[in-house]
């Protein structure tokens, strides 16, 4: 039985595609980890740094070529990836262009599917492929984002015994932070085989799975909009990539960490730093090394507090100068959002609170901009694009101890206060205030909304649902 690896890296690209730095570095990671023998004991691993479209085909058809049945193959490829108007995939080469106009030369790429042709003509039976590239060359500042566009990865590289690894879905961007060594997601592969901390079940090996399941954990940590996958062909997913060290008591260390991470909400509460404490003096674990280990746990959730900072300031500065926010400046924040890697709804509560932060203005739009903005929040949730239109109809009368109140053709999706869109946030104080708003008892809603919000502050929808009250 051979362990056999092909690691292709194109960093540098014809004008047109924008240039991988941190793809060199991938390929030279991947190396390390593979050839080590007390980690991925490979008996060859064969680096293709930047080479022609023709290189790069000669080099899989060769990995493939003349294997046996128990020979594990695994090919790894960091570049760009690029989709045709079928939606076939190829993979980049460095001589691969376009014409003046954006469109693809084929000739000077490699079709998935010659791929695909290579893997099923092999005879081993336990092929492993993995993708750090995504399907447009787009630029976002401080990260680069690869090729965008929707490919069916599953059947184009699918079969038996297979394991497809991507680092993202066929319609998301893969990203490589400028300044940091290795891409994203390559660097969260490299980080699970290096540390052991991929081996989920403490096994002392490191399966396709486990391996997929640590590197998606720790992407989406970090760049929520990141969505790594796998798809595993009949026993695919069960290869065994790596080994695991045993009794490694900075692994036992680093687990007890991300216990207590995970658990803690990105952060270690004061009962978890007790226990890792006493569990440090008894690995005997120096300061240094104990610190390093918790800085590499919650250095994902520190990235994506960053960036969800930085998406604040940004918020902030724009609505300081113009509020409502005009369709330009939207489009402005949105193309800042894909650049920082952030989902809908990891901004939308950041909006929602600011946007209810805002002075009362005497006009009725910015009740209704504000009602509207917090469903838009829940809009993503539940999966759909919303657009606001708000209808007057006929005032209706005021009764007793309420306030005159329009009613609006609101649809299922939007509120302004008649409804509870969060569910997870609520207590009878809520639902009494929301009951009474639709009744137009604004006296009582605003009651039971203050009382509510003493004991949950931090529910954007309840304090936009007082402001309109």
């Amino acid at each position: 039985m051979a362990k056999v690896a092909l690691l292709i890296g194109v960093s540098e690209y014809e004008p047109g595609l924008t240039p991988l730095p941190a793809a060199a570095k991938d390929i030279k990671a991947m190396q390390r980890v593979l050839e080590n023998t007390e980690i991925g004991g490979f008996d060859e691993v064969t680096l293709l740094l930047n080479p022609q479209q023709h290189e790069m085909g000669v080099a899989i058809q060769t990995l493939f070529d003349g294997r046996q049945r128990d020979d594990l193959v695994l090919l790894f490829f960091s570049g760009h990836g690029i989709k045709d108007e079928n939606g076939e995939l190829y993979f980049a080469a460095r001589n691969t262009c376009k014409t003046d106009r954006g469109v693809l030369f084929k000739a000077t790429t490699l079709p998935a599917n010659f791929v695909h042709d290579m893997m099923s003509s092999s005879r081993s039976k336990r092929e492993v492929v993995i993708l750090d590239c995504c399907f447009s060359g787009a630029f976002a500042e401080g990260m680069l984002a690869r090729d965008d566009g929707f490919v069916d990865v599953k059947n184009q590289l699918g079969g038996e015994g297979r394991a497809v690894l991507t680092s993202s879905t066929s319609t998301q961007f893969s990203f490589e932070q400028q300044g940091v060594d290795t891409s994203t997601y390559t660097s969260y592969i490299v980080e699970g085989l290096e540390t052991g901390a991929a081996d989920r079940d403490e096994d002392g090996w490191i399966s396709v799975d486990e391996l997929h399941e640590y590197a998606a954990k720790k992407v989406q940590e970090s760049t929520p909009a990141m969505k790594p996958e796998i798809y595993p062909v009949k026993g695919g997913f069960k290869i065994k990539l790596a080994k695991a060290p045993s009794n490694d008591p900075k692994l036992t260390y680093l687990r007890e960490v991300e216990y207590w991470v995970e658990g803690g909400n990105g952060e270690i509460s004061v009962a978890g730093r007790t226990a890792l404490g006493a569990l440090q003096e008894t690995l005997n674990l120096s300061s240094e090394d104990a610190a390093a280990i918790e800085t590499q746990v919650l250095a994902p959730i520190e990235n994506k507090r960053i960036k969800l900072q930085r998406y604040e300031l940004a918020f902030r500065d724009e609505i300081r100068q113009e509020f409502p926010l005009s369709d330009r400046t939207a489009a402005n924040l949105k193309r800042l959002q894909q650049a920082l890697g952030l989902r809908d709804e990891d901004i939308g509560l950041i909006e929602a609170r600011i946007i209810a932060e805002q002075p009362r203005r005497k006009t009725r739009n910015f009740t209704n901009y504000i009602g509207a903005c917090i469903i838009g929040v829940i809009g993503v949730v539940f999966g759909g694009t919303l657009v606001y239109f708000l209808t007057p109809k006929d005032k209706i009368k005021p009764v007793v101890n309420s306030c005159v109140k329009e009613e609006y053709t609101l649809g299922d999706r939007i509120s302004l206060g008649e409804e509870i869109l969060l569910k997870p946030d609520t207590n009878p104080d809520k639902k009494a205030g929301v009951q009474a708003f639709a009744n137009s008892d604004c006296k009582t809603a605003i009651e039971k909304f203050d009382a509510y919000r003493k004991t949950n502050s931090t529910d954007p929808e309840a304090l936009i649902y007082l402001n309109n009250a």
